[in-house]
Formats: structure tokens, sequence, C-alpha cells
């Protein structure tokens, strides 16, 4: 198994991506803790997870309170020894214009301020743990259509807050590698997949959301166990 006794910590796990991705991380044997706003949006992916014979833990976080969310990772490490991955597929909003020179300077910077600091702060926390244990992995996403925002990524403020994502993570991997942690940041064409197969009849054989997120969540996994 790739994650064998592994703690990884799920923000957003309610998404699509989230779900999915916890999912291919509890098959792999680690143990899950999934965080969302709504507590309720975790219950499906948590079942699934139980049913499939892995384990995962609940926890209602807002992923843009830095002090939820330090407790949230110290109340991991205190239970469960600290985690070794962390993934943050938080659905973020998207902006109402699709060109730049058109769009509101307040929705615009809102929008770029609440994808930055939904990454910087999962990374900051789960940093800082493990530095202390001297290994882990941080996984963030830039492409936001992958996360839940929809639309097209690059078309709106979101593909700028995408830029500065990417930027973040290179920056944290020179800071913390050489402490154990790596950061690897996942564009959206990394995760893409090929359409799904088509029956004689025209039809396809599955909707190419399912193809597309099952091949997302193979790709982070791998990433996840360092064989990306």
């Amino acid at each position: 198994m790739l994650l064998e006794n592994k703690i990884a910590v799920v923000y957003g796990a309610g998404s699509a991506l989230g779900g999915a991705v916890a999912r291919a991380f509890a098959r792999e044997r680690a143990y899950v803790f999934l965080a969302e706003r709504d507590m309720a949006a975790l219950e499906p992916v948590a079942s699934r997870i139980a049913e499939a014979g892995g384990v995962a833990e609940v926890a209602a976080v807002d992923p843009l309170d830095p002090r939820a969310v330090r407790a949230h990772i110290d109340e991991v490490t205190s239970w469960a020894g600290g985690p070794h991955i962390l993934f943050n597929a938080v659905p973020l909003p998207r902006t109402t214009s699709t060109a730049l020179v058109d769009a509101s300077v307040t929705e615009l910077v809102d929008a770029l301020n609440r994808q930055v600091a939904a990454q910087l702060i999962t990374a900051q926390a789960a940093a800082r743990q493990m530095t202390r244990s001297g290994s882990g992995v941080i996984l963030t996403v830039s492409g936001t259509a992958w996360t839940g925002g929809g639309g097209t990524t690059g078309q709106d403020g979101a593909g700028l807050g995408d830029t500065v994502v990417e930027a973040m993570s290179d920056r944290l991997a020179r800071e913390l590698g050489d402490r154990g942690v790596r950061v690897v940041c996942l564009r959206s064409g990394m995760l893409a997949a090929p359409p799904a197969a088509t029956g004689a009849s025209g039809a396809r054989a599955r909707s190419p959301l399912d193809v597309d997120l099952a091949a997302a969540a193979e790709t982070i996994l791998l990433a996840a166990a360092g064989r990306g």
C-alpha cells in the first residue's frame, strides 16, 4: 500500500475532487482526516471510506480562519502523531467577469485573497508540524476549475490567483525542502485525462467528470507517495 499508516489531512474534502482524493488516500491505507466548513458535506465521503474498510475522521473547519486551522492540525498531531500529507481542495468562488479590463476591482481582489489565503493558511499550519518531524508533503492545486469553482481556469481573477499559488508553492518548496518537507503544486493540465470512451451508439461509457476526477485523484495520490 502506497500510504500505509500515513496521516493525511484533506481540506475541502466535501468537494468532488477533495472527496475523490480522500477516498484514494484511504484506499492506500492512509488515516484520513476530512475537513470542511459544512460537516454535512463530509458525511457521504466518510461513509464511503468506512464502507471500503478505510479510516476517516471528520471536522468542521473554516480554511480561511488561521486559528481554526492551526487548532485542527494541532489536534490531528496530538491524536495521530502529526500530518504526513496535506491536500487542499477547498472550492473557491469565481468572479463574474471574464475580462480583466471589465472586472470589479473589489470582487477581483477578494477572489485573489480568498484563493491564496486558503492555500497558504493550511500550508503554514501543516508545515510547522512537518518540519518538527522532518518529513511530509504539502500538495497545492492551481486551476480552480478542478476544485469545484466552475468556469474555465485563467479567464478571470482566479487565473491570477493560480499564478500566485504556483509562486507561493515554489517558494515554500525552497524554504522547506532542506527540512524534509516536499511541496508540490499540481497544475490543472497535470490532472487532465483523455475523454471517456464512446460506444457504437456514440454514447459515452462514463461521464467526462467521472473520468477526470478518477485520473486526477490518482495523479495526486502518486504525488503524495513521492511517485509523481
